[in-house]
């Protein structure tokens, strides 16, 4: 399932904006739903329009494209937020990492404004070294 624009940008704190229809985008057919006030609808999507449905970076993907037209005007403010949730200890990482992996699905624009938020790097991630055991160590089975 892939949430819509207005739902990822108000989830993400990119905008007050809050839907009185939540569009949900999936391979399936299904029913909508009525919450007091609220409608979960569901649209029948073609797979390959899919790609971001259930990946970490989900939601700053589809707020983006929800918020294309004001990149212009609100450019500061939405860099800022999205730094701030790239920069999270617990979810930054996976959404960082998704969009490195992802970045040439995205639309040439999207590219563009994303390389110019603070703490998105498109390098991968350097791994840990593991410390090497020492010629020394080798020789006598590790022993010191």
């Amino acid at each position: 399932m892939l949430v819509d624009g207005m739902t990822a940008a108000n989830d993400l704190g990119l905008t007050d904006a809050v839907p009185a229809r939540v569009t949900i985008h999936t391979d399936a057919r299904r029913r909508s739903i009525q919450l007091d006030n609220l409608v979960i609808e569901f649209k029948l999507t073609a797979p390959s329009r899919l790609y971001w449905a259930g990946r970490p970076a989900m939601r700053i993907v589809q707020a983006l494209h929800w918020l294309k037209d004001t990149l212009t005007r609100d450019s500061d403010l939405i860099r800022s937020r999205l730094a701030s949730i790239l920069a999270d200890g617990k979810r930054g990482p996976s959404i960082r990492d998704d969009l490195q992996q992802g970045f040439g699905t995205l639309p040439a624009w999207m590219q563009d404004f994303l390389r110019t938020v603070p703490g998105f790097d498109l390098s991968p991630p350097v791994p840990p070294v593991k410390p090497s055991r020492t010629k020394e160590a080798a020789a006598t089975g590790g022993a010191p």
